[in-house]
């Protein structure tokens, strides 16, 4: 499992979570990253949540038969693939869109990764600051910020920082 992330401060984070192999997007070339983590076989799975910005080096970095799942899409997404390329290296890209579900799929997948959790297989991610949900402006704001977590909202009186 090889991580991309923003800058070198979430790096050290996820580190220290046990990801040996972390990329710092804002000073290393994902695809080139990828290619020397793997002998330059490039990746199986590449799970976009970022979108445009990350696309071309995420998607240069999947190996043959690799795919490509995109959990983003800003108002304005144009990218540009290489379809020569997705042909011949038997890729696919898909797109997975969170919004078409409801409570009742969230609850099954959660179901699923129940034991993940428990058993410490998975792990969640820090959390940096929780604010009940009249406070959302303000929880976007930080967000935007850059914090070293998750900004959670709640429907909870007891919304003191973990």
């Amino acid at each position: 499992v090889l991580g991309a992330v923003k800058d070198r401060v979430e790096a050290e984070a996820v580190r220290a979570r046990g990801l040996e192999t972390v990329i710092d997007t804002s000073i290393e070339d994902i695809a080139a990253a990828v290619k020397a983590a793997t002998g330059g076989r490039g990746v199986d799975l590449v799970v976009d949540t970022v979108g445009p910005v990350l696309f071309a080096p995420a998607f240069a970095s999947l190996a043959m038969d690799g795919r490509m799942v995109v959990m983003t899409a800003p108002a304005t997404a144009p990218v540009t693939i290489d379809l020569g390329k997705l042909y011949r290296m038997r890729q696919k890209l898909i797109g997975l869109s969170t919004i078409k579900g409801d409570v009742v799929s969230a609850a099954a997948v959660l179901r699923e990764l129940g034991p993940g959790f428990e058993s410490g297989a998975l792990r969640p991610p820090p959390i940096a600051e929780c604010l009940p949900l009249e406070r959302a402006s303000e929880a976007y704001a930080l967000v935007a910020a850059g914090p070293p977590g998750r900004v959670l909202l709640v429907n909870e009186a007891d919304t003191a920082s973990p």
